[in-house]
């Protein structure tokens, strides 16, 4: 009688252990076998939140130097409202604000006298349209992009209201970074600026910066 008492606490004893180890393996709080599989989980939950459409705002800084013999110059904050179509795909418009240095006169001697070459300081509003593809849905995204668009000019004197912005185009290559709330991004560009100045005998004065910019999607 004793032995049979035995042989069934005993197996009573094994049942609740099994018990309390299926418990465990549903929430997660077992061995690593079960944290890998919730691991493998997050992602899998990741990569669906990047099927999802929808409008994504964007802040971004520019900083832009010249790369032909203007040397011209500017930094400045873009606001874009993107859309989301699907997982690889963004397309929207931006507007911004930035400070400008250009070239107007070339350095020369003029009765022994050296001087240098003459650049002044404006504002720019830029109004442009936004196209965007990622290659991958993973957390380090790279992406191709390019902005087209106009350059509004505000001059600080009468003697550069002669000049005129026009049209520009920047295609850009970056990397998507994306956190649970926010994705940040780095990104390098190669900007076409077309530009006229009446006071010059050739009044067209297009130039060639690279750009680089860091921003927020959220």
């Amino acid at each position: 009688m004793k032995k049979a008492l035995l042989l069934f606490m005993l197996a009573c004893s094994m049942f609740a252990h099994t018990q309390v180890n299926i418990s465990d393996f549903k929430h997660g709080n077992s061995k690593s076998e079960v944290q890998n599989y919730y691991y493998s989980n997050e992602d899998y939950e990741y990569e669906e939140d990047l099927d999802l459409q929808g409008f994504e705002p964007q802040l971004r800084i520019s900083f832009d130097e010249g790369i032909d013999s203007y040397k011209n110059f500017s930094f400045g904050f873009d606001f874009l409202a993107t859309y989301r179509a699907n997982e690889h795909f963004r397309i929207g418009a931006g507007i911004g604000i930035n400070y400008v240095n250009l070239f107007y006169e070339d350095a020369e001697i003029i009765n022994h006298k050296y001087f240098d070459a003459y650049f002044e300081s404006a504002m720019t509003i830029p109004i442009f349209a936004n196209i965007k593809v990622n290659f991958t849905k993973t957390k380090i995204s790279p992406y191709l992009g390019i902005d087209a668009g106009y350059n509004v000019f505000i001059p600080f004197s009468k003697y550069a209201e002669q000049n005129k912005l026009g049209a520009f185009f920047k295609p850009t290559f970056g990397f998507d970074f994306h956190f649970e709330s926010c994705t940040l991004f780095l990104e390098v560009a190669y900007r076409y600026q077309m530009r006229k100045f009446t006071y010059w005998t050739d009044p067209k004065g297009n130039y060639s910066q690279i750009t680089q910019c860091i921003g927020i999607q959220f």
